[in-house]
This record gives C-alpha cells, structure tokens and sequence, in this order.
C-alpha cells in the first residue's frame, strides 16, 4: 500500500470543497488531475473515500476515518518544513491578496523582507477590494489576505495591523475656505466602491452633517480618486499615506472641515488549519513592514 502527500492533498481538498471541480480550482489543477489523485488513493487503499450523488461529493465512513489522520500528517509536515528545513533553500510560494492602499504604500518593503527570508520563493500577489479578498480567502484561493476590516469565518485568525488614517482632498485650483457645506454641496465626492462599509459610512456622515444634496463618483480603485481630484473634478477622503507625494508635489491639497472619516483598520487574515508556516511567517512580516511604514510616515508628517 503505497500513497503520496499529493494524493492526501487532493483528498483534503476534495472532503473540504464537497467536489472535485472546487477543489482542483483552489489547488490550482484540473480537474481530472484531482480525479486521478482521488482514484490512486482509493486504490492504494482499497476502499472507497467518497460518495458521489448529486453532483458533490460527501465522505464515507473510511473517508471520515482517513481526513482526520491525513490532517494530522499534513500539520506534522508543516512543522518539519518550519523547523528542519533551512528557509534559504527551501521552496515554498505564496498566494497573498492585498487591498489597493497597502499595494501602493508598503507592499514592496514586505516582497522585499519575504525575498530576504525565502530567497526561493514563489509570491502571487492579487490586487483587489477588501470583499473580494475576504471572498477569496473563504474559497482558499488565498493563503493570506491583507484587508480593511475582519474575515468573519471561524477557522480563520485576524490579526491586527497598523490603522490607516484618512484626509480630505482637493485639486489645487478649488477654494477651500469658507463654509465647509458649500464646498461639499458645490462639487462631487469622489469615493470608495458603493459595496464597501466605507463607502456607506461615509455616505451617511455626508447625508448627516450636509444633507442629501451631496453627489457622489465612487471607483474601485484608490488611484483613480486621486487622479481626479487633482484633475478638480471632486473632493475626496483619502489614504494621507496614498496622497501624501501628491501633496508635497503640488497636484492635491489637503484641507480640514473639521471632521474625517474613520481610520480603516486593516487585518491580516489567514486560516488557523491546516497550518501554513509561509503564511504564518508572511503576517510577522507584514506586522514588521506596516510598522516600519508607519513610522517612517509619520516621521515625515511631523517634520512637514
């Protein structure tokens, strides 16, 4: 009797996802690969692992037996891989998804530390909205999202990292002094994506303080909103950290109406089990580099 860690690979993924097309997508193969895995692994053990009925997959008894142990294997060779193995010489990836505003503040010095410590390792990075990701991370499509806000799914650990502060932003050729309500009644907001809480909480500040006259362009994308509010299309409620070049290059203002949104509280979500030693030391990294990030900012906006 003979198996492999790719074939109890597959099976985990198979009993998680309730189907082989699921999981051949979160492990990244086709189909038919999980397929065959699952077929040598029941024919290893002679016994079959799976009922199929009605287009999922659920486990027998001997499969319930086998995911338990199998479970078990694959946390033990985690271990071994975290404690034994030399870190540059070892080949391991990472699939990690990051909202806009760490992708353009500091994502490069966390590649960069990542780099250091894995010399041989395999980042993927995605680039998306913080509901996507956590949508993603569900689906096991990540093994570590980085997000505004929490991962509200029992098996997986938030970790907290450094807030992020908002501003207000204008083009340079908009007046900003006087009545703070002309101003936000006189031009459009330009903001975050109508599905985000940010938008929503937001919306609802604006509506509160100045009624509902205000006029709102959102985009998914943080780099459009400054791109057109220096163009003095609108104002916005940014990042300081996303603007602050802007700023000190004249493209953007920033002025005070004497309030501004909350801090976006950005976590670092991942999967308690099965264990990921590459994703457990790629969150103490990310801690490290939105620290030292931080820092550094704030240094500059003191000096400023």
């Amino acid at each position: 009797m003979q198996f492999t860690i790719d074939q109890l690979n597959a099976f985990i993924a198979v009993a998680r996802e309730q189907g082989a097309r699921r999981a051949a997508e979160t492990m990244r193969l086709s189909q038919p690969a999980v397929t065959a895995r699952i077929q040598a692994l029941e024919s290893a053990l002679a016994t079959r692992l799976f009922e199929r009925r009605g287009g999922g997959m659920s486990l027998t008894r001997r499969g319930a037996i086998l995911l338990r142990y199998a479970e078990e294997q694959m946390r033990l060779l985690d271990r071994i891989r975290r404690d034994v193995s030399e870190p540059s010489e070892v080949e391991v990836s990472l699939r990690l998804g990051v909202a806009e505003t760490i992708a353009l503040t500091w994502l490069p010095i966390f590649v960069t530390r990542m780099r250091h410590q894995f010399p041989k390792i395999d980042i993927e990075i995605s680039v998306d909205m913080s509901v996507n990701l956590s949508r993603s991370l569900i689906a096991q499509s990540l093994d570590l999202a980085i997000l505004v806000g929490l991962v509200s799914e029992p098996a997986v650990a938030n970790l907290p990292l450094p807030n992020v502060e908002l501003g207000w932003y204008a083009g340079p050729g908009i007046p900003i002094s006087g009545d703070p309500k002309d101003m936000f009644l006189s031009r459009p907001i330009i903001t975050f994506a109508r599905s985000t809480n940010s938008f929503h909480e937001l919306k609802s500040n604006l509506f509160d303080r100045y009624g509902t006259g205000v006029a709102f362009f959102s985009s998914t994308s943080l780099s459009a909103c400054l791109g057109m509010v220096a163009s003095g299309l609108g104002i916005a409620a940014l990042p300081r950290a996303l603007a602050r070049r802007d700023v000190e290059d004249g493209r953007v203002v920033s002025f005070d109406p004497g309030w501004t949104p909350s801090d976006w509280q950005f976590s670092a979500a991942l999967f308690r089990d099965p264990p990921n030693f590459v994703a457990e030391r790629a969150v103490e990294v990310a801690q490290w580099a939105a620290a030292d990030f931080d820092r550094d900012f704030r240094s500059i906006s003191i000096r400023n």
